[in-house]
């Protein structure tokens, strides 16, 4: 699906390849209080997350995968927990 812009906030919905990464990039640096909603996210090429990462936009809502959540540092859940020995 892809990142759909409105004025205020980038709605990223289900897979989103790197080829998205520039034009989030400077969405998100030409916004005043850029806002980004993950509710609907897939996954995320590692450059899509990147850009996440570095600019930190808001979130009106956190992705539904737990390990996207954990590397973004919305989730409570220590990076050991579950890990297979």
């Amino acid at each position: 699906m892809g990142i759909r812009y409105t004025k205020t906030c980038a709605v990223i919905e289900g897979d989103v390849p790197a080829d998205d990464a520039e034009a989030l990039s400077a969405w998100v640096q030409g916004q005043g209080r850029p806002t980004v909603c993950l509710k609907q996210a897939g996954h995320l090429h590692c450059a899509v997350l990147q850009v996440l990462l570095a600019w930190q936009p808001r979130l009106r809502s956190e992705p539904p995968d737990p390990w996207l959540r954990r590397v973004m540092g919305l989730s409570d859940i220590p990076q050991s927990a579950g890990a297979h020995r």
